[in-house]
């Protein structure tokens, strides 16, 4: 800890000092110790990038580049709080426009903070064509299982890249994660077009055709059972009922009211059982 404060601190204290230069004079030595500090990452020696960057810094903190150099450097060494703060300052230097949003971003990413959102959209709303940067949002919603939005995110890149096989192999396995299997399949059969032979989507095709004949056919039994329920209501207050009253009265004379059918509340649940009964069982007759 001690030696990052002081790798941070000494070029300021140097500095700082005073040396009688002129602003012109400083800002060619400025662009030296940026020019130092990216030569020094460029070779992975970032706490040499950190010193050269610092140092740059010293000399005036109205540039960005210094913080920006500073901010990779410190990036790249996972010191991550001092890479976002440096970050914070090119971009109140920059503007809303500034491309150091990305490299926030990238920081936030590192740190599973969600505020790596807030930052790349500000990224991308200014610089679209980043296809760096919309991937990193991709692979981030994908990554939180925010499905919805990366399916949308692999349909624009499949608007840009309507061949691109991989695209739509990667969409259907997020509809098929989604629940939406229809959509599902018509990715599957998209890169079957493309790649007959994909083996992987081949198989993936095959079960995911067998389990929406499943559903399909667990659906239509439910409603069929349903169905035979509705039927019978009728059937038994209005038929069966009069019949059991009208037998009654035949045989122990008088009037006789029958209130309750057992059977009218006692189906759904028979019929329950028989559905959970075959279809644990696997005997789910075929109505496809």
């Amino acid at each position: 800890m001690y030696r990052k404060l002081f790798i941070l601190l000494l070029p300021l204290f140097i500095l700082n000092c005073g040396d009688g230069k002129t602003y012109e004079q400083k800002i060619n030595d400025y662009n030296f110790y940026v020019a130092k500090a990216d030569s020094l990452f460029n070779v992975n020696d970032y706490t040499g990038a950190v010193k050269y960057a610092n140092t740059a810094i010293a000399l005036t903190d109205t540039l960005s580049a210094g913080f920006i150099k500073k901010g990779n450097a410190c990036y790249e060494l996972n010191w991550l709080d001092y890479a976002e703060e440096n970050f914070d300052k090119a971009i109140k230097i920059e503007g809303k426009t500034s491309k150091v949003y990305k490299l926030r971003a990238l920081v936030h990413l590192k740190n599973n903070d969600s505020n790596f959102l807030d930052d790349i959209n500000v990224y991308i709303k200014n610089h679209p064509q980043d296809e760096e940067a919309i991937e990193l949002r991709r692979d981030y919603y994908e990554e939180k299982n925010h499905l919805g939005n990366a399916i949308l995110e692999y349909s624009n890149a499949i608007k840009k890249d309507s061949e691109n096989v991989n695209l739509y192999a990667k969409r259907g396995e997020l509809y098929f994660k989604n629940g939406n299997y229809e959509k599902a399949l018509e990715d599957y059969n998209t890169v079957l077009v493309f790649n007959p032979e994909h083996k992987l989507i081949i198989n993936k095709k095959k079960n995911l055709e067998t389990l929406i004949f499943n559903n399909r056919n667990r659906n239509r039994f439910i409603i069929l059972l349903i169905g035979i329920y509705i039927l019978y209501l009728p059937l038994s207050f209005f038929v069966l009922k009069p019949l059991v009253a009208k037998k009654a009265q035949n045989q122990i004379g008088g009037n006789l009211t029958v209130l309750k059918d057992p059977l009218v509340w006692a189906l759904p649940i028979i019929l329950s059982l028989v559905f959970i009964t075959l279809y644990m069982m696997d005997f789910t007759p075929n109505f496809n």
